[in-house]
């Protein structure tokens, strides 16, 4: 028998996040969560299959140039398929980060080139060792 287990967090009802871009309503699957910390209460944490989405959107709103610009070895331009910075992060490993784009038409999602984005995190980043680590 299995037995069904209650959310961890309160969710709301509708889960995809709604916005326009060039003209077009967008809608992205994902989910909603209450949040307190938010400005505006909620937190948006997109599905698997809406990241690439988001990614291209972002990558679009920048021109494919690197918006963080932190780095002595800034790449410049970045090429599609490199990571989105999420201005708001909530802890290491963006567990509590907001996937939206906009938060009350603030833009929390910029694209940033790996050498900025080191940069701008203090250099922190994801080691083999600590990994191999993790993994044990």
């Amino acid at each position: 028998m299995n037995f069904i287990r209650p959310k961890r967090r309160p969710t709301k009802p509708e889960g995809d996040y709604i916005f326009t871009h060039r003209g077009k309503e967008i809608r992205v699957a994902g989910r909603y969560l209450n949040d307190p910390a938010s400005p505006d209460g909620l937190r948006w944490i997109a599905a698997s299959h809406s990241k690439p989405i988001l990614s291209r959107i972002v990558h679009e709103l920048a021109d494919g140039v690197c918006e963080i610009k932190l780095s002595p070895g800034c790449w410049k331009r970045v090429p599609y398929g490199y990571g989105t910075h999420h201005v708001v992060t909530k802890k290491m490993g963006g567990a509590f980060t907001d996937d939206r784009i906009w938060r009350d038409g603030e833009r929390i999602r910029i694209l940033g080139c790996p050498s900025c984005h080191r940069n701008l995190h203090n250099r922190l980043h994801w080691t083999p060792k600590a990994s191999a680590a993790k993994a044990g």
